[in-house]
């Protein structure tokens, strides 16, 4: 799984003059610091040459990304959320054998969710408010949010929408939501939440009921 660094975690908390001066100093120290076969094969080389690329957020995504209806197994419980972490993908099952695949980023190792979970509850454009593992992690980047951001406003990372997540009828903290940085689709980056362009998730929040079943491997 490709996983970034810590100037590629705090972009999607500052404006776009800051993610630009963040894109030189990176592109500085790599050239200084790293050979090109190692800046060529690092998930934040990739990150950050997908934003330089656009900045303003039209990324084009690769093909097994972007929303297609494809085949599964039929074993595959219909309505439910399957999430294949090695290949960054989100499946929701809408027939037998037939599934709406998506492009996510995900969680670093050691952050990110496996296993089975259900969703509990729904919201569209959710207030966020930094969960206290990544106050403890993180004050630095995090406290300044802790009294929380609505929803809308284009420093919160919840996005357009969010489905929550519980494990054996417990809230957890881990979401399905989406995110204004459409370039992480891909990547694993920060905490452990599932993530989707604003889009996807827009396309996929009205299909899952309360209740919906999921599994991450």
């Amino acid at each position: 799984m490709r996983r970034l660094s810590f100037c590629a975690r705090i972009l999607p908390y500052v404006n776009l003059s800051t993610r630009k001066r963040c894109l030189v100093m990176i592109s500085r120290r790599s050239f200084l610091f790293a050979s090109p076969a190692l800046l060529a094969a690092s998930p934040a080389a990739a990150f950050f040459k997908r934003a330089a690329k656009d900045p303003n957020g039209a990324y084009e995504l690769e093909e097994h990304f972007k929303p297609a209806m494809v085949k599964v197994p039929a074993s595959w419980r219909v309505g439910s959320i399957r999430v294949l972490s090695d290949r960054f993908q989100l499946f929701h099952i809408r027939k037998r054998g037939l599934a709406r695949r998506v492009g996510v980023s995900l969680g670093e190792q050691g952050l990110d969710f496996k296993g089975r979970a259900t969703i509990h509850r729904k919201a569209e454009w959710p207030r966020w408010t930094p969960t206290p593992r990544m106050l403890r992690r993180r004050p630095d980047l995090y406290a300044q949010y802790k009294g929380g951001l609505d929803g809308g406003d284009p420093r919160n990372p919840m996005g357009a929408a969010a489905l929550y997540m519980a494990v054996n009828g417990r809230p957890t903290y881990y979401r399905i939501h989406g995110t204004n940085i459409p370039w992480s689709i891909g990547l694993a980056y920060e905490t452990g939440c599932i993530k989707l362009r604003n889009d996807h998730m827009q396309m996929l929040y009205p299909h899952v009921k309360v209740g919906t079943r999921m599994l991450v491997t």
